[in-house]
């Protein structure tokens, strides 16, 4: 195996104009760890498009999904190709910084690199000194550190023959595991690799940012931010930044219980022992169970407004390079497949979007956004389930009637009387139906289910039984964790595997109990929400491929939870929808049982056309 390094700093720039034909090769395999969010990055930012490329952190995630196995290269190296006593990118690469800031306690934060925890301490009222390391610029680096740099290129050569190596590790184990169709590596290769080129365009094309309409918004949240803020100064003249001055003003001023429910809007669960929440769950309780209704709902504006202001904030700072387009980072992180976003993540932005955000990502100019959103994604795949597993059809039956949890709630809540809302006859418990068939879903207990919609657990335990039953659910459930149990592992319908070895583990102590019930619950989801993360995969490999959307000058710019975005010329907008909603509706033949549905609209900001 034949090693050699290529500096890339000024002098040099002919040696990668000399390789660009052998990058752009699709023919010629390149191995890199990390190697469609970092270095094809890089060498695109020089003008050479890599072709060919196999991403051994991709593989390795493909592989073991969970975050209990390490997928850096470094773990990699010791581990599984036995490398011993490397270089620390930490001691080649960073070099002390002296921390001088204003801390209100003495809290330490951890920044990770290269596998080391560097403490950063943070606060705001008193000085004090700390440490830490940044990173040299490679002009500084070369300039101030020339001793180092046998050994940076000793780590560089290093780096790329490990990836290689792991390639050829990983690429047989990977082939040996039976997919849908083909292996695993069939579905790596194929597919999946395309939906990593597809998410590369994505970032580099970004959204473009209404910088005007933001300031509009802004303006609107700090008015009703200090109003609120206002209103409860009628009552105290606590911080309402302060999580502690919050919590004795409510228990101990107000004399408030500690409340049975607590959490965010979609994650309510009761708070642990020994503690005052303030969070979003605590304080609706608070609204609802005290006499004093009004305060509680101006201390949820002011916390929603406050942390409304510095994700717009955010938004505001992504957006300031020369084309005012937002480039978030998007990757396959998480342990189900699906997408997570950063830098920033626009996966925050609100459902209910009272303020507008969405109509601040617009077209360009003579442009117009096309979104298409799957209907009902993870309900589908738990309906194929359901009818080809276990002969069970109810569930696809009723999502095939067009409004699924209208159905569900005439299930859980029959013969209540139907009633008008926003121009459509709906269920007056249609929103709690929502609740009841996703937390199945995700494998909610009644006492969880309990304290999301306020009832008591054994209405809660009678409803989820009622759904279990009829849709044949208590018996998927059942099935798949006797696997999860005996394989360690549960696998999407395309043949994706994520490991839970806690399934496996024998609950004779409380570490274990919990650690097996996670593990369980893990067991339920992760079928489904990876099988959907899948769906989204082969659809977005699909549209990036299409001939005839390319041929239109459309443009894939964004893919959020089950949405698709392209940005299309005004006039071949129509086009695109059409072609759009083929390739999502249809993204493998004869993939599921129950067919998928998607809605498609056109506009000129994200909020038009969603």
């Amino acid at each position: 195996m034949d090693s050699a390094f290529v500096p890339n700093w000024d002098g040099y720039s002919s040696y990668l104009v000399e390789l660009a034909g052998v990058l752009a090769d699709e023919k010629i395999t390149k191995c890199a760890h990390n190697g469609f969010s970092f270095d094809r990055q890089v060498t695109l930012n020089h003008g050479l498009d890599v072709q060919g490329l196999v991403d051994t952190l991709r593989m390795s995630k493909m592989l073991r999904s969970d975050k209990l196995w390490g997928h850096g290269l470094k773990d990699h190296m010791t581990k599984t190709l036995g490398y011993k006593n490397i270089n620390s990118f930490v001691d080649l690469f960073t070099k002390p910084k002296i921390l001088e800031k204003k801390v209100q306690e003495f809290r330490t934060s951890w920044k990770k690199i290269d596998g080391r925890r560097v403490p950063v301490i943070y606060g705001g009222e008193v000085w004090r000194f700390g440490s830490a390391r940044e990173y040299i610029p490679l002009d500084i680096f070369i300039a101030e550190f020339p001793e180092r740099i046998p050994a940076m290129i000793d780590y560089a050569v290093l780096d790329a023959v490990a990836a290689l190596e792991l390639y050829e590790v990983l690429q047989p184990q990977l082939d040996k595991i039976a997919a849908r169709t083909g292996s695993l590596w069939d579905f790596y290769a194929g597919p999946w690799t395309e939906s990593l080129y597809a998410l590369n365009e994505i970032e580099r094309a970004g959204v473009l940012w209404d910088s005007e309409r933001s300031k509009d918004i802004t303006a609107r949240l700090v008015e009703d931010r200090n109003q609120a803020l206002q209103a409860v100064r009628s009552w105290t003249d606590i911080n309402l930044d302060s999580p502690k001055q919050v919590a004795e003003f409510i228990y101990e001023t107000q004399g408030q219980p500690i409340p049975p429910v607590c959490g965010s809007s979609s994650a309510l669960h009761a708070p642990k022992a020994d503690k005052r929440p303030t969070d979003f769950g605590a304080l609706c309780w608070h609204r609802d169970n005290s006499d004093y209704p009004r305060l509680y709902d101006s201390m949820l504006k002011y916390k929603e407004t406050t942390k409304l202001l510095q994700y717009l904030t955010k938004m505001d700072e992504s957006s300031t390079g020369p084309d005012g387009r937002i480039h978030c980072v998007l990757s396959p992180d998480t342990d189900t497949g699906r997408l997570s976003s950063r830098n920033p993540n626009l996966q925050q932005i609100p459902a209910r979007d009272e303020y507008g955000f969405r109509k601040c990502f617009i077209s360009a100019p003579g442009h117009s956004m096309v979104v298409c959103d799957y209907s009902q994604l993870e309900l589908v795949v738990l309906a194929h389930i359901l009818q080809k597993t276990f002969q069970n059809s109810s569930l696809a039956a009723d999502i095939l009637l067009g409004d699924i949890h209208n159905a569900v709630a005439d299930r859980c809540w029959p013969g209540r009387e139907y009633i008008l809302k926003d121009d459509k006859l709906v269920h007056p418990m249609r929103h709690a139906a929502k609740s009841v068939i996703y937390g199945l879903n995700y494998g909610k207990g009644p006492k969880s289910l309990g304290l999301q919609l306020n009832m008591s657990w054994k209405e809660a335990a009678d409803i989820i039984k009622v759904i279990k039953e009829e849709y044949g659910i208590a018996e998927f459930h059942e099935w798949q964790q006797r696997r999860a149990e005996k394989l360690g592992y549960v696998q999407t319908i395309l043949g994706r595997r994520r490991p839970l070895p806690h399934a496996r583990l024998f609950p004779d102590t409380d570490e274990k109990k919990k650690l097996k019930a996670a593990a369980m619950r893990q067991a339920l989801n992760s079928p489904i929400q990876g099988t959907a993360a899948d769906i989204v995969t082969l659809a977005m490999s699909k549209v990036a491929r299409d001939a005839r959307l390319r041929k239109l000058g459309a443009k894939l710019i964004l893919q959020i939870h089950d949405e698709l975005i392209l940005e299309v010329p005004d006039e071949n907008a129509t086009a695109a929808k059409e072609i759009l909603v083929e390739c999502m509706e249809h993204p493998q033949e004869g993939l599921l049982s129950v067919p998928l549905r998607v809605s498609a609209n056109i506009g000129k900001n994200w909020s038009e056309a969603k």
